[in-house]
């Protein structure tokens, strides 16, 4: 579902002659680069869905082999990173990675409203470095929903129900919810 969710992002860049090169992680943080999957498979399925075959390079940022393929890209072409996760420095935001993906790009397109409040070199990294750093279509759709559901409640009461295995990365979160909720519900990892 979520691959099928960004394609209108994509197609609407490509369709412009952007020359886009998707970045994404896959498997839990916490685990070893070795223990995590290749987005090869990623790349294999999008292709599918989107009726073209999407080069798949073997990095998640700027080595000569990736430099290479990025600048070898048309207008209206794409491909995809190797999982950020593969490389340490993806979730220590280390600011070497970031401006290695920073070399890669003009600009930042981020989709993942999921995990936009991380603190990843893939994410906030590369935003600290590259400017604009905008919103795609799905993040957009997330975002507004989210503002949709307070905003036309003003005087409900509404309860937020908050979970999941990193609870403890979703406080800043809570912080911002704690004067528009009656009620915060913890479950999951608490």
């Amino acid at each position: 579902h979520r691959l099928r969710a960004v394609i209108p992002t994509i197609e609407w860049l490509t369709s412009r002659g952007a020359k886009v090169i998707c970045s994404s992680h896959l498997g839990n943080l916490k685990d070893h680069p070795r223990e995590l999957p290749s987005l090869q498979p990623v790349a294999k399925r999008l292709g599918e869905l989107m009726g073209k075959e999407i080069p798949f390079a073997p990095a998640c940022h700027g080595t000569k082999p990736v430099q290479a393929m990025a600048k070898d890209l048309a207008p209206g072409e794409m491909m995809v990173l190797e999982n950020t996760l593969f490389h340490l420095g993806e979730t220590k935001n280390d600011k070497r990675l970031a401006e290695s993906m920073a070399g890669l790009a003009d600009l930042v397109v981020n989709d993942d409203f999921s995990t936009s409040h991380r603190a990843l070199a893939s994410n906030e990294g590369i935003c600290a470095i590259l400017n604009p750093c905008v919103s795609g279509f799905l993040f957009k759709t997330e975002l507004d929903y989210l503002q949709g559901a307070i905003e036309d409640q003003p005087d409900a009461k509404l309860a937020a129900i908050v979970g999941g295995a990193k609870l403890s990365e979703k406080i800043p979160f809570m912080e911002g919810m704690i004067d528009k909720m009656s009620k915060i519900i913890l479950t999951g990892g608490v």
